[in-house]
């Protein structure tokens, strides 16, 4: 595993709210989540020690460690047929194959303006399934959606201010890098919450993924 520094001048808080959040509104959204894998949840519990009581830093807890994949709706705009639909078309054959893929690797430790993270190269059946993903709600919900950047990340903190960055970067090589293979991910589709500097959600539907490998 590596460490790749983001171009950035210096960290900044995540927690901003972007366009449409406020507290309190709740937003549909298909993650990839990791419940089932227990070699990524080792890993990242490997780094909590480095992580952990840093000023500005706020580690993901271990249950809510995620995959971003593809928005669908704010809760208040999108109708619960529409999500019934959308929900069942993603997690069906059709947009969610990825039987005996071999694993998702990660292995790369991305230190960003905002976070840092586990990420790794985009294999073809993510991408695919991102594409059949964003194709699924742009019919559904009757909205044209443009082709968006893809950069697959698995957030192990996040920043709410500037950090002392050499000393988490000295902190996580003290850990030791090491790559990490995720074989049984959970597809899910999510009703997410953020109003505590920490992502949570409520399960809609989901689907464990077997990668194999």
């Amino acid at each position: 595993m590596q460490l790749v520094r983001g171009e950035f001048e210096r960290t900044a808080s995540h927690w901003w709210w972007r366009p449409g959040w406020e507290r309190g509104r709740r937003y549909l959204t298909v993650h990839l989540t990791f419940g089932g894998a227990p070699e990524l949840v080792r890993e990242a519990e490997r780094y909590l020690p480095a992580l952990s009581g840093r000023a500005g830093v706020e580690v993901v807890p271990l249950p809510w460690l995620h995959l971003t994949m593809t928005g669908i709706g704010f809760v208040d705009e999108v109708s619960p047929h529409a999500l019934e639909e959308v929900a069942g078309r993603v997690l069906g054959a059709d947009t969610a194959t990825s039987s005996g893929v071999g694993p998702l690797v990660l292995d790369t430790l991305f230190l960003g303006r905002e976070g840092l993270a586990l990420t790794g190269p985009l294999p073809g059946w993510l991408a695919g399934m991102k594409v059949a993903q964003e194709r699924v709600v742009g019919e559904v919900l009757g909205v044209e959606r443009p082709a968006a950047a893809f950069h697959p990340h698995v957030s192990l903190a996040y920043f709410d201010a500037e950090i002392d960055e050499p000393g988490l970067v000295a902190a996580v090589h003290e850990a030791g890098l090491r790559d990490v293979g995720v074989r049984t991910p959970t597809l899910s589709v999510l009703e997410l919450g953020r109003d505590e500097h920490v992502y949570t959600w409520r399960v809609i539907r989901e689907r464990v993924l077997d990668l194999g490998g």
